[in-house]
């Protein structure tokens, strides 16, 4: 028993969104491979090999028009593949984990009243920075009064996927 397992039978980070039984699976696989030999691509390919089964079911929930079904399980493909680019995104694997990711968290975001808005601003950084910084915007539906405006940012092992559910509470207090 690792503290790996507490966190995952919690939902706390970095396990967030995913089912208890997945990740024991395939921690119990990955260790000896990580640890062993050394396969440290295990990781990546055990977590995004079973996001893709919740996709499905998310998707099959939508067509339903179960949105509750839906975004539960779009949130733990999320998690899945969240997981699988943990703590950063330093190969090809990782990466295309991470955009799997963003697609299954604004998916199962879209569900809810008032859904993250994607926002570009410029940006002049130095060459590979890129020309933007990517950021959501999400407003209440029904404020009758200006909104304080909260800015969060991640760091290292976090992206900013995963403070829309950390910053839940501050949304629905106003």
């Amino acid at each position: 028993s690792g503290k790996w397992q507490k966190h995952a039978q919690k939902d706390l980070y970095p396990f967030n969104f995913v089912p208890y039984e997945d990740a024991e699976r395939i921690m119990t696989k990955v260790i000896p491979l990580f640890d062993k030999d050394g396969d440290h691509d295990s990781y990546t390919r055990e977590f995004a090999a079973a996001a893709p089964k919740y996709e499905a079911l998310a998707q099959d929930a939508e067509a339903k028009g179960d949105k509750e079904a839906a975004r539960a399980n779009y949130l733990k493909a999320y998690g899945l593949y969240r997981t699988a680019r943990f703590p950063c995104m330093n190969t090809d694997g990782k990466r295309d984990a991470y955009k799997k990711s963003q697609g299954c968290v604004m998916k199962a975001w879209s569900f809810v009243e008032s859904p993250p808005e994607r926002v570009e601003m410029p940006f002049k950084g130095k060459p590979g920075e890129g020309d933007k910084v990517v950021a959501y915007l999400r407003r209440p539906v029904k404020a009758k009064t200006p909104m304080p405006v909260i800015v969060v940012w991640a760091g290292i092992d976090t992206f900013k996927e995963d403070n829309l559910h950390r910053t839940l509470m501050f949304f629905n207090e106003g």
